[in-house]
């Protein structure tokens, strides 16, 4: 570049300025225009929740979104949602499974204002799983063999509302699927079922400290 590169850069810009006005500028506009692009690149989205489809497609190398493209949802309480949620989540098809409240009558419930009575929330769990390994019907099977449906309001040593045994359906289908499953239990089990079948409600995750309790715990059930 010789002894004074800076003073010969200034001078090829007056020189290019003079002879190439118009490539000159040109290119200035398109340096401007990739920089400001790159600049205001948009960024990656982050998943807030299960729910997140969207946003899981975004984040296929982060381990701790699941992609649910292509998942269906069932809602279940069958008691405490520790147990519930341990049995549901080793069914092969289920995607994930989230431990929350439902069915209650306040908004932003936590577990201590739940197991007050206060909110006439049940403990339940958020299946997804996909309908091409696993059948809805499947999954309501396992949830009866999960708890005493002719219980009220009771499982095992816990009792109160937010232990009450309740689906929770997204559709007709699903109603329809959870009425005759019902039906046919209890024909077999030869008493009346206490579960509760109702359009499903707004969905609260529960704290952190919920989500697979037994499963990180390496329990196999509630104590």
């Amino acid at each position: 570049m010789g002894k004074f590169p800076i003073a010969k850069r200034k001078i090829d810009m007056i020189v290019m300025k003079k002879k190439f006005p118009s490539l000159l500028a040109t290119l200035t506009v398109a340096i401007f225009v990739t920089s400001f692009s790159v600049g205001c690149s948009k960024p990656n989205v982050t998943s807030g929740g299960a729910n997140d489809a969207a946003a899981a497609d975004t984040n296929d190398n982060d381990p701790k979104v699941t992609n649910l493209k292509g998942t269906e949802k069932a809602m279940l309480a069958a008691g405490c949602f520790w147990h519930v949620e341990s049995g549901l989540q080793n069914i092969p098809g289920v995607v994930e499974t989230t431990v929350g409240y439902t069915g209650g009558t306040t908004k932003e419930p936590t577990y201590v204002s739940v197991c007050a009575g206060k909110t006439g929330h049940a403990e339940a769990v958020e299946v997804s799983f996909d309908p091409k390994k696993v059948s809805y019907e499947t999954i309501l099977n396992k949830f009866f063999d999960e708890h005493d449906p002719t219980t009220v309001d009771a499982k095992r040593s816990y009792h109160g509302g937010q232990y009450r045994s309740e689906i929770f359906y997204y559709n007709d289908e699903q109603k329809k699927i959870a009425e005759s499953v019902k039906a046919e239990r209890e024909k077999k089990h030869g008493k009346p079922f206490f579960t509760e079948i109702e359009p499903v409600a707004p969905f609260t995750i529960a704290e952190d400290f919920h989500q697979d309790y037994l499963k990180i715990r390496g329990l196999n059930q509630c104590r």
